[in-house]
């Protein structure tokens, strides 16, 4: 990265982004403070200087992680259109966020593998399960969505965006607009009322 840092925000911003890249490159256990410090163009006493310790800054790029993949996923959702073309829109804006910013898809893997999902002083749920929680409560109030329990849903959605994405990512299989089409319109099909 290596650029002259001035704003505290661009600074802790470059820090999480270099994070998630060495992460995806080396695990948490692979990646040091020095790494990420070198990665991030900033000294190392800069990232002590806004987290405690490395515990505490992957902890925090939970949520920075969280938002950026919440942000991408609803950024463009439109309440006036049909409720499954909204429901779909999110599914591919989720699939293709991750497809494109791999990393932030494995630090989610890795962190919800790992102890630090149980040091969290809030129990956190699965990638952002709340936030789409939301938007299933609103699918079963307007009557389009069966009554299950949303996080019964988030997990089916979730998995299938994450499975599908992994696939791509890896090279193991090139998903057609048909084949994404299809399985957005299966967990559909099983949800639909």
């Amino acid at each position: 990265m290596n650029v002259q840092l001035t704003d505290i925000a661009d600074k802790k911003v470059a820090i999480f982004e270099s994070t998630l890249v060495l992460v995806e490159r080396h695990g948490f256990h692979g990646t040091s403070m020095s790494m990420i410090a070198r990665e991030a163009g900033v000294a190392t006493g800069t990232i002590y200087h806004y987290f405690k310790s490395k515990d505490e800054l992957i902890i925090e790029l939970l949520g920075y992680a969280k938002q950026i993949a919440n942000r991408a996923s609803f950024e463009s959702d439109d309440t006036s259109e049909p409720y499954y073309d909204r429901f779909r829109k999110v599914w591919f804006n989720l699939y293709y966020h991750f497809v494109n910013h791999p990393q932030i898809m494995s630090f989610f893997n890795q962190y919800y593998g790992s102890p630090y999902s149980e040091m969290a002083e809030q129990k956190d749920t699965v990638c952002f399960q709340q936030e789409f929680r939301g938007f299933i409560e609103q699918g079963i109030q307007m009557q389009l969505v069966k009554p299950i329990d949303p996080p019964i849903i988030s997990s089916l959605f979730l998995g299938s965006v994450i499975n599908c994405a992994k696939q791509e990512i890896k090279g193991r299989y090139r998903h057609s607009q048909e084949d994404l089409e299809t399985m957005v319109g299966i967990i559909w099909s099983g949800i639909k009322i």
